[in-house]
């Protein structure tokens, strides 16, 4: 029986990747202290249980783009918990300025 639960927590995972664009096409850095750091929910993710990721913390110079994703450690997670608990896995990347810098200094 608990072979047949696992399976199934397994087989009716779906992970899912949500991508907010702030600066099209802006050269990017991953920001530090964000490279999958977990962002936790309740109750299928309606309710926050952590606080909302301050990106413009992370990144002073700009947000290029953030990604929310439940992996598929998250979904199993989710699966075990009956979607009362509801982990997600957070990337922000950060305007990258230094590119920039660099064009209009001198050799």
């Amino acid at each position: 029986m608990k072979r047949l639960i696992l399976l199934l927590c397994v087989l009716l995972n779906g992970c899912f990747t949500t991508r907010l664009t702030f600066q099209r096409g802006a050269p990017a850095r991953l920001a530090e202290g964000w490279d999958g750091k977990l962002h936790h929910g309740a109750i299928y993710g309606l309710l926050e249980l952590s606080d909302p990721v301050p990106i413009d913390e992370a990144c002073p110079s700009g947000v290029a783009y953030a990604e929310q994703e439940t992996t598929f450690v998250d979904g199993v997670v989710q699966s075990l918990a009956h979607n009362l608990y509801s982990p997600q896995s957070v990337w922000i990347y950060c305007v990258d300025a230094a590119p920039q810098a660099s064009r209009g200094a001198t050799p």
